[in-house]
Formats: C-alpha cells, structure tokens, sequence
C-alpha cells in the first residue's frame, strides 16, 4: 500500500522531527487527512496550522504513554475521522545515560511508549484494517536495534522489539491485506 493517495493516514509524535515531515510529504502526496497525536499541544497547534494550507488535518494532543488514554483517543478517531489506513508508529523519547543512574520514570516512559504503546496501537488499528482487507502500519525503529552500546541500552533493545514486532506482524497480517513495516532511521 504505497499509494496514499485518497488515504487517512495517522502519525503518533507527528508535531516534529521525522513525524512531521512524514505528514507534510503525505498531504503533499494527496493523502484524503491526516491526523495527527502529539502530547505536545502547541507544537500540534502550530503544525496544524502549517499543514491545514495542504489538506484536511484532524489532531489529538494526547499522552500515548497512558493506554486508556490510547483506547479513547482511538475511538475519538473512528468516529470523527472513519478508518485509519495507514497508521504510522512514530512518537518515541531518547535519552543518553547509564541505567543505573537514570530515573526510573523516565526508562518506563521509554518502556511504554516504544514497546507496549506500539504493541497497542498495531493491535488496535490493526485489527480495523485486517476486518477491512487492506491497510499498512509503519513502526519507527532505528539503526541502533542492531547495536549494543552503553547508555542507549533501553532505547536499542526497545528498538529491537520494534524491529522483530514488526516482521512477526508482517506475517500474521499480509494474508489480510495488510502489510507491517519498520525503518530504522539512522
């Protein structure tokens, strides 16, 4: 599902850096909306402004790291927006440290966000665009799920999980017309 032409196309962390710019070459594209979730709300704001110029944009400031707040923002979306077709995993946090001098909040939000938070999001989406028969899900991971590295410990081995989630969802969904993919940026 290369064409995104006429598509609804979601990108969690959409508000900047790579998200943003995978939204903007979408509208430019001929994507029918896109709709972006970013807990950053005035970045949103901004970025919604930008891009309304190119297209129909729909945003949801909302904290992915929370799963209920996923759920309801999910059913926000399929009702004020209809089927997502290309859902696109991006937001994620980095950080450089040693583990054992890193803030136990801070490595959970790395936890949740790249690993249970995609794991939700395919799942949920997933399961829309499998009953559909068509859809394409794109999961952020990075050069580094390959690497083992002092102080990116938490952020290359949830990469890796990204990586290998992904190619295990390749094959359970592409006999449903959907198919998984992961890029590791790097």
């Amino acid at each position: 599902m290369t064409n995104i032409k006429n598509a609804n196309i979601l990108i969690t962390g959409g508000a900047s850096g790579i998200g943003k710019i995978m939204g903007r070459l979408a509208l430019q594209k001929g994507a029918k909306s896109l709709i972006i979730w970013d807990v950053n709300a005035e970045a949103l704001a901004e970025t919604k402004a930008e891009f309304s110029l190119l297209g129909t944009v729909y945003t949801y400031t909302v904290n992915i790291a929370d799963s209920d707040a996923v759920i309801t923002t999910y059913k926000r979306v399929k009702e004020e927006c209809g089927n997502v077709d290309i859902l696109i995993n991006n937001a994620g946090v980095f950080y450089f440290n040693d583990l054992c001098k890193t803030a136990e909040a801070r490595i959970n939000l790395m936890l949740h966000l790249h690993i249970r938070t995609v794991t939700q999001m395919c799942r949920l989406f997933g399961m829309d665009m499998r009953e559909r028969g068509k859809g394409y899900i794109l999961n952020m991971s990075s050069m580094s799920a390959w690497m083992t590295m002092p102080g990116i410990q938490c952020y290359n081995a949830s990469k890796s999980y990204i990586l290998n989630f992904s190619r295990s969802m390749w094959y359970e969904m592409k006999p449903h017309g959907v198919i998984v993919t992961a890029i590791c940026p790097g």
